[in-house]
C-alpha cells in the first residue's frame, strides 16, 4: 500500500500545478535521500504552447462547430472557411519568434464559367432547338374536285305498251382523274341527270319508274349509294347523297325498277343520256391520290414563314459564331398526311439565325409523315436571338409564278403522290409544322451578356462568435477575458496587420478576354455584438448608397498552393496576399508597376474596428454582379470556348482576413469582474477556473483532503517531524512580448522584446469559495489584508522558491485549516506609455509558458517511512 506522507511533499506540488493545462507531469519514479534526512522530490514539468493550445486545427473545429449550429437546413450548402497559418519572411528570412498569424478564407461563391456544365450551358448552343412554327396547309378539295373527271354515259329503253321490269341496264361510272384509292366523303351529292331523248318521241303514257344505284365496279353487290325510285321516262334529275359514303375511282351504274304503259313501234326505241357530277363535295379523308404540281395549280406553292423568334433561347446570349455546325430542318405534315412531295423549292431562314438556300443539301428523299426535311451547313453562321425580322409574305401574289425564284421568300412546290389528305373538321384548319435543330461542334466566338448571366447575392456565416471564443479554445471560465484584448488599429501599426482583402480569381485558362471581366456590387459584414447588440452593417466594398468594384486576378499563388509547399496548413509565401514587382519578361512594353494578388484590399482600420466590436453571430453578406469594361459583354473567341469546354474553370470569390495575434491590452474585466478594474492591472482571481470545464468547475471548492467537517488530517503526525518544505522552480515565459519600445509614467523604458508582467499569488478561500483565509503566515511588510495572507510565485528568470512553514504546514493539516481549498490569483499588469496609451504586445509563434520543480523537504530527525509497498 503506497503510503500518504508522499502527500506532505504533493502540497506544494498542488499548488502550483493545479492548472492542468500543463503536459509532462511526470510521477516521480525515484526519491533521492541525502544526509541528515533532507528530501528532493522532482516534480516534473509542464508547459503551455500557443501553437498547440490556438492551433489551426482547433480554430477550424470552432468555426466549422458554430457554422454547423448556425446553419438552417435551407442553407445547408453554406461554405466552409479555410484556415491557415501564416508566417511570411522577415527581411528574407523565417522566423519562428516573429508574431503568429492566421490567414481565414471564406470563399463565397463560385460562378462556375464551363460552357459544357452549368452556366454558359444555360446558352443551350451544343443543340439549338428551333421553336417549331406552325402554318395552314393548302386546301386540296378544290383541286381535287376540279380535276374529277367523270365519262358521260348512254342507255336504251323501248316503249312495250305493257309493265315490265327493267333489266340489264347498267353502265360504267369511272373517276378518271385524279388517281385515287379511296374517298370519304364528309358531305355533298352525286347529281345524276337523266337526258329527255331528242331524236325519238316519247310516248306521254309512257312511265320509267327507276332506282340509281352506285357500286363497287369489281363487286356490284357492294352499294355505295342509291337513289330514291323516280319517273324518268320524260328525262329527270336525280341527287343521291354520298355523305359518310367512301367512293373508289372505278364505279358501276346500276339502273333498276319497271316500265310500263307507251306504244309499240320502230320509233319508240329511245336512247338516254346520261350526266354525272359531283355537287357541295366536301371530303374526310382520301388515300392513294396522286396529282402532279400543275394540276394542283396555286395550291402546288406552300409559302413558308422564314421568320424564327430565338429570344427565348436565352436572355444572355447576345451573339455567337458558329464555327463548324450542321442544322436538319423539316417540315412536318399534319397527323395521318403522307405523299407530299417536294418538286422544287426556295429555302431560307431569318432572324435569330440566317441561312440562305444555297447553304442546304438538294432535295433529297423525305421521310415518311414529313413534307420537308433539308439539312444545311452552319458553317459561320450567326446565331443573334434578340435579332427579329419584320418580312412581310402577304405581299406574295399565290400564283404569281415571277415571285416563285425571289430570293427573299422561302417557298415549296409539292405534287401528291400516293397521298393520304385528311381533311380539316369544319372551322377548323390542318396545319404544317417547321421546326429544327442546330447541331453545333465548335463556336467561332461568343458574346454573352454578364449582367443577365450571373447576380448574385447571399450570406455566408462565419462561425466567430466573440462571446465564447476564448471559452471555445481555451476551456473554463475565460469568455469575457477577450473584453480586455484590443486587436491593433491597421492604420496605426508596421509590419503585422489585421487585413482584409477580398478575391475574384480569374481560372487559370488562356483566354484573355476574361481579363476585363470585374465584380461590382457590395460586400459587408452583418453582425451583433457580445451583448447582443444589433451594429450597423460594416462594410468591405461599396458603401450604403454605392457599389464598389474588383477586377478579376490570375492569383499570384493560391492559399492551398503556398500551403502545400510546406506540406500542410502553414503559409510562409507573402505573394498570397502581397504585391509584387511585374516582371519585365511578361509585359515587355510597361515592365514597371505591381503584380496584385487580390482584388480589393479592404480600407485599414475596418477589419480591426470589426473585431474589436467582438461580433457575434457575424455573417458576410455580398450582393454582385458579373460585369465587363465591353460594355458589361464577354466575348470569347474559340480557343478560349475550347478551353471552357474540356475544364471545369470557375470564377472564385473569397474573403481574406489576416489575423496576427498583436493586441494592446485593456483593463475592462477582471474575473470575477469587480470594482477594481480600469486600475491599470487585469486580475483574474482564480486562475484555475480558466483550466477547467465549467462542469468541473464545484470541485476546485472542496477540501483537498476530502474531509466533510472540521477535523485534523491523518497526515497531522508527520508534520511534527518536519522542519521545513519548500518548493524550487524555474520558469521560461514567452507567451506575449513587448513590440516597441516605450517609456512609461515612472520615466522607466520597456524595451521591444519584454516580456509581460505578470503576478501569480497563492492563497485560500473558506466553503463559499470566495472569503480569504489566513492559513498562510502574513507577508510582512504588507498592509493590504487581500495580499497579506499570500505567497507570491515570482515568474522570472532563474530559480524561485516559495517556502511553506513547518507552523503553515501544521495550521493545514490541523482541524483549523479546515476547509483546505487553494487558489491561485493572477495580476497582469497593463504596459501603457507615459501618456498611459496601452502598448502594442504580440504572442510569437514559438511562444510558451514552462515550469519545472523540485520539492525540498527537512526532517528534524530521521523518521522511518516505508515509501512503497506492494
Amino acid at each position: 500500500m503506497k503510503k500518504l506522507f508522499l502527500f506532505l511533499s504533493a502540497i506544494p506540488l498542488f499548488f502550483f500545478f493545479a492548472c492542468d493545462d500543463f503536459s509532462g507531469l511526470e510521477i516521480p519514479e525515484k526519491i533521492s535521500v541525502k544526509t541528515g534526512a533532507k528530501f528532493e522530490i522532482p516534480m516534473g514539468n509542464g508547459d503551455i504552447k500557443i501553437r498547440e493550445k490556438a492551433s489551426i486545427e482547433e480554430i477550424q473545429r470552432v468555426l466549422d462547430d458554430n457554422i454547423k449550429k448556425n446553419t438552417s437546413s435551407e442553407n445547408e450548402t453554406q461554405n466552409k472557411p479555410e484556415v491557415y497559418e501564416y508566417n511570411p519572411p522577415i527581411d528574407g528570412k523565417i522566423s519562428e519568434s516573429a508574431v503568429m498569424q492566421y490567414i481565414i478564407n471564406y470563399p463565397i461563391k463560385e460562378i462556375p464559367l464551363s460552357i459544357g456544365d452549368n452556366n454558359l450551358d444555360s446558352t443551350k448552343l451544343e443543340q439549338i432547338n428551333i421553336p417549331e412554327t406552325k402554318f395552314t396547309a393548302p386546301d386540296f378539295t378544290d383541286s381535287i374536285s376540279n380535276n374529277l373527271k367523270i365519262t358521260d354515259q348512254t342507255f336504251p329503253m323501248t316503249e312495250l305498251g305493257q309493265t315490265a321490269e327493267i333489266k340489264d341496264i347498267g353502265f360504267k361510272f369511272n373517276i378518271t382523274s385524279p388517281s385515287f384509292s379511296e374517298m370519304i366523303v364528309r358531305s355533298g351529292q352525286l347529281k345524276i341527270v337523266i337526258e329527255k331523248p331528242t331524236a325519238t318521241t316519247v310516248s306521254d303514257d309512257f312511265h320509267m319508274m327507276a332506282k340509281i344505284k352506285l357500286v363497287n365496279a369489281s363487286n356490284h353487290s357492294q352499294v355505295i349509294a342509291e337513289s330514291d325510285s323516280v319517273d324518268c321516262a320524260q328525262g329527270k334529275t336525280i341527287i343521291i347523297d354520298l355523305a359518310g359514303k367512301t367512293i373508289v375511282q372505278n364505279m358501276y351504274i346500276i339502273v333498276d325498277g319497271s316500265i310500263s304503259g307507251g306504244q309499240v313501234g320502230f320509233d319508240k326505241i329511245h336512247t338516254y343520256g346520261v350526266e354525272m357530277r359531283p355537287e357541295n363535295l366536301k371530303l374526310d379523308r382520301i388515300t392513294g391520290l396522286t396529282i402532279t404540281e400543275e394540276d394542283l395549280g396555286n395550291n402546288s406553292k406552300i409559302y413558308i414563314p422564314e421568320n424564327f423568334d430565338l429570344k427565348g433561347l436565352n436572355s444572355s446570349l447576345v451573339e455567337a459564331t458558329i464555327g463548324k455546325g450542321e442544322l436538319d430542318f423539316y417540315c412536318k405534315l399534319p397527323e395521318g398526311w403522307k405523299g407530299i412531295k417536294v418538286k422544287k423549292s426556295n429555302f431560307l431562314i431569318k432572324g435569330g439565325i440566317e441561312i440562305t438556300n444555297d447553304k442546304f443539301s438538294p432535295d433529297e428523299a423525305t421521310p415518311e409523315g414529313y413534307a420537308l426535311y433539308k439539312k444545311a451547313t452552319l458553317d459561320g453562321v450567326r446565331v443573334v436571338p434578340e435579332k427579329a425580322y419584320t418580312y412581310d409574305t402577304g405581299t406574295v401574289t399565290p400564283g404569281d409564278s415571277s415571285k416563285y425564284t425571289d430570293e427573299n421568300i422561302s417557298w415549296l412546290e409539292v405534287a401528291l403522290e400516293d397521298a393520304t389528305i385528311i381533311f380539316a373538321e369544319p372551322g377548323q384548319e390542318t396545319e404544317l409544322t417547321l421546326s429544327g435543330v442546330c447541331k453545333i461542334e465548335s463556336l467561332e466566338n461568343i458574346k454573352i451578356k454578364l449582367s443577365d448571366l450571373e447576380h448574385f447575392s447571399g450570406n455566408e456565416d462565419t462561425g466567430l462568435n466573440f462571446s465564447t471564443l476564448l471559452g471555445d479554445i481555451m476551456k473554463g471560465d475565460s469568455e469575457n477575458l477577450i473584453k480586455d484584448i484590443k486587436f491593433a488599429d491597421s492604420t496605426e501599426t508596421d509590419g503585422a496587420k489585421v487585413q482584409g482583402y477580398l478575391f475574384v480569381s480569374k481560372p487559370d485558362i488562356d483566354a484573355e478576354e476574361l481579363n476585363d471581366l470585374v465584380i461590382s456590387g457590395k460586400v459587408h459584414a452583418s453582425y451583433t455584438d457580445d451583448e447582443g447588440n444589433a451594429q450597423p452593417d460594416l462594410y468591405f466594398l461599396g458603401e450604403t448608397n454605392s457599389v464598389g468594384s474588383m477586377n478579376m486576378r490570375v492569383p499570384i499563388i493560391s492559399f492551398a498552393q503556398a500551403a502545400a509547399e510546406n506540406a500542410g496548413k502553414l503559409i510562409t509565401n507573402p505573394d498570397v496576399i502581397s504585391t509584387k514587382p511585374k516582371d519585365p519578361d511578361d509585359d515587355p512594353e510597361n515592365p514597371t508597376g505591381e503584380v496584385l494578388g487580390y482584388s480589393h484590399k479592404i480600407k485599414d482600420g475596418k477589419v480591426s474596428k470589426l473585431l474589436n466590436d467582438r461580433p457575434d453571430n457575424l455573417k458576410i453578406s455580398y450582393d454582385l454582379t458579373l460585369d465587363s469594361g465591353s460594355e458589361g459583354i464577354l466575348d470569347l473567341n474559340g480557343a478560349a470556348i475550347e478551353e471552357l469546354k474540356n475544364t471545369d474553370a470557375k470564377i472564385s470569390v473569397s474573403l481574406a482576413l489576416v489575423l496576427p495575434l498583436q493586441i494592446q491590452l485593456e483593463d475592462n474585466y477582471d474575473i470575477p469582474e469587480t470594482s477594481s478594474h480600469n486600475d491599470g492591472w487585469i486580475k483574474i482571481k482564480d486562475v484555475m477556473t480558466l483550466a477547467k470545464d465549467k462542469e468541473d468547475l464545484a470541485d476546485l471548492n472542496k477540501d483537498v483532503f476530502d474531509r466533510g467537517e472540521k477535523k485534523d488530517t491523518d497526515f497531522l503526525k508527520y508534520a511534527e517531524g518536519l522542519k521545513s518544505a519548500s518548493i524550487t522552480y524555474s520558469t521560461n515565459n514567452t507567451l506575449v512580448i513587448n513590440k516597441n519600445e516605450y517609456k512609461d509614467s515612472a520615466e522607466n523604458i520597456h524595451t521591444a522584446g519584454e516580456r509581460l508582467n505578470i503576478k501569480l499569488f497563492l492563497y485560500t478561500v473558506a466553503e463559499d469559495g470566495v472569503t480569504q483565509t489566513n492559513l498562510f503566515d502574513p507577508v510582512e511588510g504588507e498592509s493590504d489584508e487581500e495580499r497579506k495572507y499570500r505567497k507570491e510565485l515570482k515568474i522570472a528568470d532563474g530559480t524561485q522558491s516559495v517556502i511553506l512553514s513547518k507552523s503553515e504546514i501544521t495550521r493545514i493539516l490541523s482541524k483549523d485549516g479546515y476547509p483546505f481549498i487553494p487558489k491561485i490569483c493572477a495580476e497582469i499588469e497593463i504596459p501603457k506609455d507615459g501618456d498611459g496609451k496601452s502598448q502594442l504586445q504580440y504572442i510569437p509563434r514559438d511562444g510558451y509558458f514552462s515550469v519545472e520543480g523540485t520539492v525540498h523537504l527537512e526532517f528534524d530527525e530521521n523518521i522511518p517511512v516505508e515509501v512503497w509497498s506492494k
